[in-house]
Formats: structure tokens, sequence, C-alpha cells
């Protein structure tokens, strides 16, 4: 019997990297990512663990997933909506653009109830005066969908920058801010609020998340994920996190914490080195708190002087700028507070006393030789649209000077300022982007293509756009105002900082 040998055909074994691709694929890519090594969910914000395909369609069932893809679905909706044409068309044009006034002026709707200003608007203005609950109603989300719109022809095709930041409200909510603006060789990209949120926690996966459904926002049909090409934030722990998972959504996406935050780390350090000055300035400004009388007599023998400074610590370099006051008017600070009975108050004698120190002249003498450039680049890097080398060359001034410092200090702060730039992940790729366009060097980093390397021209290195929103925050939500809703605040917020930190001629 003839005996047919059949030789089957070898096939080459497929890499991880490229099973990985293939699952993505074939289960979703627009719910799945993957680098080649891991595979996320951008449904649930999170890594999957996976070294058989079932797993992740067995995912793609679990509620959690299921959950999180229908609000998903859900908000992607609204945002369309959004931008199909409504009623709003016939709705009254004069309440629309009272709407747009009070809250660029921040003047509450409730405003509209008081009989004066009521009648005012009736006499002069020869239209209906809606009330408060009429604007809040229908017209609050008109208002907020034309400044969306209007931020996204703005940045329409534009390479972008976001600077992300969390704090605590006067309600106690944490409320996190997501500012874009425009990368571009021709000029500064002017700062826009797009997303203003309560977070139920603050950790890596809810900022990721936010700033996430933030761009989703901007561009609500997807597609963009390359446009998004520099982050900012400070360098908290969940914030280094944060980016790094986000980099798996955008892959050309670099991540810089703030220049000024590490600046103002420093100037810590600096206040901790110099404890009888700490105390000096600590103690005069009680002298002076609350105490009109001794203002007076201040006043009087120092009429050209500004009273003693109060520094504030979450105010970046304040204590060094207050520091430098009493090294330019130590001896008439001291004549004041030592004229004054150090039995009136503990304030006044530690202050007599600290005074009196034989070092403390020489300590203040020593941070005004050393350490004044940090309060002065601080100032200089709040400067809105900088370009990238003035930013840099700013910070290397800094840190020039610093290395100058006498040697009981200088070892200190040059640790600092390495573990500063330590947790700024990606600082050098724009300081090699900064040589690159002055002509010193002629190496580009993988990140940034050529042809477009010059669209970083006026790339931000310090997140000073997103305090600024954070005291408008503190503007619109005062103690009067805390039954906002939420998604309202967001709202008023958004047009608001629209309103007022970018110019009126650049609407579209």
């Amino acid at each position: 019997m003839l005996r047919v040998r059949v030789v089957m055909p070898k096939f080459n074994k497929r890499s991880k990297s490229e099973l990985l691709r293939q699952w993505v694929q074939d289960c979703g890519p627009s719910d799945y990512t993957t680098d080649g090594k891991l595979i996320f969910c951008q449904v649930c914000n999170k890594q999957i663990a996976c070294e058989k395909k079932f797993q992740l369609s067995q995912h793609s069932t679990t509620n959690q997933h299921l959950a999180a893809k229908n609000k998903q679905s859900s908000l992607k909706q609204t945002l369309l909506t959004q931008q199909t044409p409504s009623s709003s068309n016939l709705k009254n044009e004069f309440c629309s653009d009272l709407c747009h006034a009070l809250i660029a002026a921040n003047i509450p709707w409730n405003s509209l109830n008081n009989p004066t200003f009521r009648n005012f608007l009736d006499k002069y203005c020869k239209h209906t005066i809606p009330s408060e609950s009429t604007l809040r109603k229908n017209y609050l989300e008109d208002c907020y969908r034309s400044t969306i719109k209007e931020i996204q022809n703005n940045l329409k095709d534009c390479l972008i920058w976001g600077v992300v930041d969390e704090t605590t409200d006067s309600c106690g909510r944490h409320v996190a801010n997501f500012l874009v603006g425009k990368l571009s060789e021709d000029e500064p990209g002017k700062p826009f609020l797009i997303a203003c949120r309560v977070l139920e926690k603050t950790n890596n996966s809810t900022i990721a998340r936010f700033v996430n459904d933030a761009l989703r926002i901007l561009w609500p049909e997807g597609g963009n994920e390359h446009k998004f090409r520099v982050l900012l934030s400070d360098a908290a722990a969940y914030m280094l996190r944060a980016a790094s998972s986000l980099k798996i959504f955008y892959p050309h996406l670099i991540h810089v914490t703030c220049i000024v935050h590490g600046l103002q780390r420093v100037a810590e350090v600096i206040r901790e080195q110099f404890p009888e000055v700490n105390t000096l300035i600590s103690t005069t400004k009680k002298v002076f708190v609350k105490a009109p009388v001794r203002v007076n007599a201040y006043r009087e023998k120092l009429p050209e002087h500004p009273l003693p400074p109060e520094p504030i610590l979450t105010r970046w370099g304040t204590w060094v700028s207050a520091a430098l006051f009493y090294a330019d008017n130590f001896s008439a600070v001291k004549e004041v507070v030592c004229s004054l009975n150090p039995n009136d108050s503990l304030a006044i004698k530690s202050s007599q006393d600290t005074f009196k120190n034989e070092t403390i002249q020489r300590d203040l003498a020593i941070i005004k030789a050393h350490f004044k450039i940090i309060p002065r680049a601080i100032q200089k890097l709040e400067t809105c649209g900088l370009p990238l080398h003035a930013s840099i060359s700013i910070f290397e001034e800094v840190k020039s000077e610093l290395e100058c410092a006498p040697p009981q200090y200088e070892e200190i702060l040059s640790v600092k300022l390495s573990s500063i730039l330590q947790r700024n992940p990606d600082f050098n790729i724009l300081c090699s982007v900064n040589k690159y366009l002055q002509g010193n060097s002629v190496e580009l980093p993988e990140e940034i293509p050529p042809e477009l390397v010059s669209a970083y021209k006026y790339c931000p290195i310090t997140s000073v756009d997103v305090e600024r929103s954070f005291s408008a925050y503190k503007l619109i939500l005062s103690d009067k105002r805390h039954k906002f809703t939420p998604e309202n605040l967001e709202k008023i917020m958004i047009v608001y900082c629209k309103s007022n930190y970018s110019p009126q001629d650049d609407k579209i």
C-alpha cells in the first residue's frame, strides 16, 4: 500500500506585541489601546491583564466596563447634540446677551430681583427683563455652548498644550481645572478653560480620566490624539502617574512640571536655612496686625516706607521678598519696633529680641546677595506669553546664581534643584528643542518631528494659567453663592474665563 506523507508548511510564531495589537483590533480599537507590552482599557482607564485573548473578551462583558461605556456614549451624544442647531436661535437675543454680560462681569443673576436695578434696566433697555430662573434655565446652556464652539474654532487643526491642577474649594470639594492653548510659532497660545469639575477623590486615575474627558469636549468626534503635545502640571506623585497613563492615549505627549513651583520649593529650603530671619518676619508681622495705634506710629516715623510685608507661604516667592524688605529697611523698622512697649504684646518682645540678634543682619545680607534672584525670576515667569527660550534662560540664570551661593548653602540647594529636575520628566526635551531653535544644536529629540519643532517656540513651562483660573473660581464662588450646582458652576467658569482672559477681537 502506497503511503503519502503530507508535509505541513511551517509558520513563524507571532510576537507578543503583534498578538496584543491583533487582540485590540478584534475587540475594539476604540475601547482598547496597547504599546506592544500592555493593554490599556480607555473606557475603564486602567491596565488589563491579558495572557489570553478570551480575558480581553471577558473584560468587555463586565458590569464595570459596560457601565463606563454607557456613560461615555451618553457624554458623546450630549456633545454631538451641542453641535446641532436648536431652538436657541428662536430665543430672545437680548436675554442671551444679558446672560453673557452678567456672567462676564460676575454679577449674580439675583441682582435682577433688586427693584432699583430692575427699574433701571426697564427704563433704558426697552426690553422685557427676564428673571434669574429664566436666564439660568433657558440661556446659560446656550452661552456655554457658544463659548465652547468659539474655543473649538480657535484651536481647530492646531497642536495644543494643556495644563491641569487641583484645589479644594470653600465648600471642601476637590476641584480640577483643565486649560488648553495653541502651540504656534507665530504667537503665544491663549489659555482657554474647557473643564472645571468636582472630583470625588484626587488620585492619578481621576486626574487622567478628567483630562481625557475634557479633551473630548474639545474634540467630540475623537481622532485628534496626535494634536495633544504638551501637558503641564505640578510635581505631585499622582500627577506624574496620571501623565504616564495619558501617554498611552496620546503617544506624542510630553509632560513638564511647573518651573515656578520648583523655584518656590527652593525658596522654602532657603527659609529653613534662616530660622532667625523667619522669626523676625513672622513676629514683626504680628506686631502690626489689627493694631491701628502701632500702624499709625509706624507711618508717622516712616511715612515713605510701606508696612512690613505679610508673606503667605502658598504665594510664590513672598517669603524671600519679605526678607529683602528687612535687608533694605532694617535700621528704620528696628527703631520703630524697639520704641514700642514690650509689655503690650508677646509679639513685640519677640520681635525686639530678634532685631537685637547679632547675626540677623548678616543673614539678611546673605539672602540679598545670593537669593534675591528667586522672587524676580518667579515674577518674570508669571508673565503670560513668554517664548520658550526666555523662560528657560530665566531658569538657567537662577540655577547659575545658586551655584555661586556660600558652600554651606550651595550643596543643599544643589540637591534640591536636582530633585526638582528629576521630577520633571520631559523638561530636558524642551531644553533640547530650545537649543535647536536657537541654532545651538543640530540634534532633535525623537519625540519632536523636525517639521513641527517650530510650533514649540512659545511653549509654556509654568502652570500659572491654571492658578489664575482658580483665582477666578474663588471670585465666582463667594460665600453668598454656594447654591451653584457643579454643572452650572462649570459652565459659568468657562464663559467667565473666556470673556475675561481672552481678547474680544479673537472671537470667531
